[in-house]
């Protein structure tokens, strides 16, 4: 955490003088909320589904992949996945180059190994390495895709890989990290002219409801965002008090890119988290497939479900 970053913790002292008698959400459930511009997004998990299916340390795993630059996805005790995602500007085309690490933790050989994607026409991947068929004992080998999105919602991409061990066949499938926000540059700006932005598009954003924070992404408060987005900032840094105290939502925002800078289509987000530790979102793009697609990405990765 900057050491420059507002400390973020409950003051029950404050909180007890203001309300003596009842709990601070009980104070904040009763507080008239102002009317909010635009239009609610309802959430359904329509593109996430086969994700959603998995238990819950590894549904954990696999979002902080799409998360973060570097991350192990899979790990057996046999053999571990660790993935390195990157954007990467090919032939004036951004896309995303996906380092797959597959390791061996045991004293002997893995044989037989074979990487087998499920191609889909949502996405054009192109295997820039390939993956040898035998990774030594205590060693691990590498292969790294390029790929790119043909269509915008896309299906994730799904790969099997098949190996042997201890004279027995072991299959084993999971989904690359490849969720839209990989295809992003952060673009930098400042609060002002946000601000008079976003009075221009908040009655075309879209919004949702405050719902439960997957605690294992965000387990202090609404500053852990940063971990992830490093270009966001306090929208309202005077509320803090106020959100300490358990009487105000909290909010950050930032600015993205998609696509080349001189046809980039930025896109507007606001993150609030309210006493509770509930978050919600708030967004603009010009783009409605980007919008809604983006909106369905960020509430499947922070969400508990």
């Amino acid at each position: 955490m900057n050491k420059n970053q507002p400390v973020m913790k409950n003051q029950s002292a404050m909180s007890d003088l203001i309300y003596p008698y009842n709990k601070s959400t009980d104070y904040y459930n009763q507080i008239k909320k102002a009317s909010k511009s635009g239009k609610l997004y309802n959430y359904e998990n329509i593109y996430f589904k086969e994700m959603s299916e998995m238990s819950g340390d590894n549904l954990v795993r696999f979002k902080l992949c799409c998360l973060m630059p570097k991350q192990v996805i899979y790990d057996n005790g046999i053999i571990q996945i660790g993935t390195v995602t990157s954007l990467y500007n090919y032939d004036s085309e951004d896309m995303v180059k996906l380092t797959l690490f597959i390791g061996n933790n045991k004293d002997s050989d893995l044989d037989s190994l074979s990487l087998n994607y499920v191609f889909l026409k949502d996405l054009s991947i192109s295997v820039k390495e390939p993956i040898p068929s035998i990774i030594e004992r205590k060693s691990q080998s590498r292969q790294y895709l390029l790929i790119k999105y043909n269509m915008i919602p896309y299906q994730i991409l799904f790969n099997k890989l098949n190996y042997e061990f201890g004279h027995n066949s072991h299959e084993l499938s999971f989904g690359l990290p490849l969720t839209f926000n990989k295809f992003l540059r952060v673009k930098y700006i400042e609060k002002e002219q946000f601000q008079k932005e976003w009075r221009i598009y908040k009655t075309q954003s879209f919004y949702t409801k405050f719902f439960p924070v997957e605690e294992k992404l965000i387990p202090n408060n609404i500053y852990d965002f940063k971990n992830y987005f490093n270009n966001l900032f306090d929208l309202k840094p005077w509320n803090l008090s106020y959100y300490q105290a358990g009487i105000g939502d909290y909010k950050l925002a930032g600015c993205f890119k998609l696509g080349e800078e001189i046809y980039a289509k930025v896109i507007w987000v606001k993150i609030a988290m309210n006493p509770k530790k509930e978050i919600a979102f708030q967004m603009f793009c010009e783009l409605p497939n980007v919008l809604e697609y983006l909106m369905n990405t960020l509430v499947f990765l922070f969400s508990k479900k």
